[in-house]
């Protein structure tokens, strides 16, 4: 792994990036050593370092007769790239309105094939709503994707955050795996096993998205705020009718 290029995708400047590893291996430095150090030239180091001590990296260790320098963790690096997104995260949804009048229109991305269906999964990870309802035949998912893809995703959606509210068919053996769990931010009420579902269905936002079995080996995101509202009329009402102790 270079460790310099990917401090420089961390948005440190190349010279950043070569002063900063070098400070990391002296932990403790004077401006001449870090200068020698990493073969960069004093009155460029010194303009480096206190760059770095802007970004929280360096800090400064003042002693009686010369001024001191220590080098801070990497953590305050990943501190700082985490709060960055955070507020990008915040400003997304503003960033997406730009250029898009009154009407949006309806869009619909179709994939085909195991990948195809691995990308609408990973697409909500991607856009990351509060919640997502979804209808599913789970026998049928996992004749897909396979189980430890489900899990995986199932582990990185409660990590973000995301709750999932479903209705779901599946054996009553297996119910106990995929029931309600506070902990992975799932509530799930199970259809009658045996019912007649070819694939996913999840709505969330103005997405309508389609899995289907392995037969027909294809999949959809519907982008319609319409739509996405009648289907999420007929989760609601499903709902109602799931049998009680199957909640």
């Amino acid at each position: 792994m270079d460790l310099q290029e990917t401090l420089r995708q961390a948005g440190l400047s190349e010279k950043e990036a070569q002063v900063y590893l070098t400070a990391l291996k002296l932990e403790q430095f004077s401006m001449t050593t870090i200068s020698a150090k990493s073969q960069t030239k004093r009155p460029t180091c010194y303009l480096i370092i206190e760059q770095l001590i802007e970004k929280g990296l360096i800090s400064k260790m003042p002693q009686a007769k010369k001024m001191m320098y220590a080098v801070e963790s990497p953590d305050r690096l990943g501190d700082q790239l985490k709060k960055q997104y955070l507020n990008f995260k915040k400003t997304l949804p503003l960033l997406k309105t730009i250029g898009v009048g009154q009407t949006d229109k309806p869009e619909i991305k179709f994939f085909r094939g195991k990948k195809g269906v691995e990308a609408v999964y990973n697409q909500v990870l991607i856009d990351s709503p509060e919640k997502v309802c979804s209808i599913m035949n789970t026998d049928l998912l996992f004749s897909v994707t396979g189980k430890e893809f489900l899990d995986t995703w199932i582990k990185n959606r409660s990590k973000q955050g995301i709750q999932i509210d479903s209705l779901m068919t599946m054996p009553k053996e297996k119910q106990y795996f995929y029931g309600s769990d506070d902990k992975l931010l799932r509530k799930t009420s199970f259809l009658p096993y045996g019912t007649d579902i070819g694939g996913a269905l999840w709505f969330y936002g103005d997405n309508v998205v389609f899995v289907s079995g392995k037969e027909d080996d294809f999949s959809f995101i519907v982008h319609s705020q319409e739509f996405k509202k009648t289907m999420q009329s007929v989760f609601e009402l499903l709902k109602k009718y799931v049998p009680k102790e199957n909640h």
